[in-house]
C-alpha cells in the first residue's frame, strides 16, 4: 500500500518536472529569427526565398521545433506554429514554402498543482508520418498545377507581375482561401487537374475583371486579355475551355451566394501580385 503511494507520488513530481520544463522551454528566447542568413559557411546566392525555393530540414530547439535553410539562399525559415506561410484549408493547414504540415491542440495542464498552463501548440508538427506525407502531396499538387498555370499563360503574366512568380504565389494563395473559405471543392477534390483548371480561371478573369458590392475583386487587366492562349492554343494542349468557363462560373456563383447572405466579399479578392 506505501510502496504504491509513494509510485505515484514520484510520477506526479517528475510531471512537475516535466511541465517546469516545458514551461522554461517556452519562455526561452527565439534562436533564430524568420529569414536571416545561416551563418554556416556554405555557398549562397543573395535575394529573398519564395515559394520556388528548396528547403531542408534544421535541428531543432526547444522554443522553435520545426526549422528549415533555404538551399540556395541560406536563410532560414521559422516553420510550424511561428509560419508566416500557411495556406490553410478545411483539413489542416501546411507551409506553403515547406510543405510542413500543421494541425492544432489545445492542451491544458495543472503545473504545481495549483496553476492551469494552457497553452496552444497549434503548428508543432503533431501530425504523424502518414499525415505529413498527405499534407505534403497536397502541397505538391497544388504548387505544381499552379506553376503549369504560369507556364501555360506565360506570356500573359509576365507583362503583369511586378516580380517574377508573384502571380503564381498569388494563384496559390487564392486557392488556399476559396479552399478554405467556402465549399467549392468539398464535392470534387484536390485532384491536378481540377486546381489547374480553377487557376486558369482565375486567370482568364482579369480579362474582363470582377466587380461585385462596389469592391473589385479581380482587375481588368488589357495585357490578359491581349496575351492570354486564344482557344485554338488551349485545344492544342488538351485544355477544355468549358472547364475555365465552368470555374468562372462557379467563382461567381459563390460570390452571389456570399452578397445574399450578407456576408463580407473581401475572401474573393484576387491577392496583388
Amino acid at each position: 500500500m506505501f510502496g504504491a503511494v509513494h509510485m505515484s507520488s514520484s510520477a506526479s513530481t517528475a510531471r512537475d518536472f516535466e511541465l517546469l520544463q516545458e514551461y522554461l522551454d517556452d519562455n526561452q528566447e527565439p534562436l533564430y529569427v524568420d529569414g536571416q542568413i545561416l551563418d554556416d559557411g556554405e555557398p549562397r546566392d543573395a535575394g529573398e526565398c519564395c515559394a520556388d525555393c528548396s528547403f531542408s530540414r534544421m535541428a531543432p530547439t526547444a522554443r522553435q521545433p520545426v526549422l528549415f535553410v533555404c538551399k540556395r539562399h541560406r536563410r532560414v525559415h521559422v516553420c510550424g506554429e511561428e509560419c508566416t506561410h500557411k495556406i490553410i484549408s478545411h483539413e489542416d493547414a501546411s507551409c506553403e514554402w515547406t510543405g510542413e504540415m500543421m494541425r492544432g491542440r489545445l492542451i491544458a495542464e495543472v503545473v504545481n498543482r495549483h496553476q492551469i498552463h494552457a497553452r496552444s501548440q497549434a503548428c508543432r508538427s503533431s501530425a504523424t508520418s502518414h499525415e505529413q506525407n498527405k499534407g505534403f502531396d497536397r502541397h505538391q499538387r497544388i504548387k505544381t498545377a499552379m506553376e503549369d498555370v504560369g507556364k501555360i499563360c506565360g506570356d500573359a503574366i509576365c507583362k503583369v507581375e511586378k516580380k517574377k512568380g508573384a502571380f503564381v504565389s498569388a494563384l496559390r494563395q487564392y486557392f488556399g482561401v476559396i479552399n478554405k473559405q467556402t465549399d467549392a471543392f468539398d464535392r470534387t477534390g484536390l485532384n491536378s487537374k481540377r486546381i489547374l483548371q480553377f487557376g486558369l480561371a482565375c486567370t482568364y478573369l482579369h480579362r474582363t475583371g470582377v466587380t461585385a458590392g462596389g469592391a473589385v475583386l479581380f482587375k481588368m487587366l488589357p495585357d490578359m486579355k491581349k496575351h492570354l492562349p486564344k482557344t485554338h492554343a488551349l485545344i492544342k494542349k488538351e485544355i477544355k475551355v468549358t472547364s475555365i468557363t465552368r470555374n468562372e462560373v462557379l467563382l461567381k456563383e459563390l460570390m452571389k451566394k456570399q452578397q445574399a447572405n450578407n456576408l463580407p466579399l473581401d475572401i474573393f479578392a484576387f491577392p496583388d501580385f
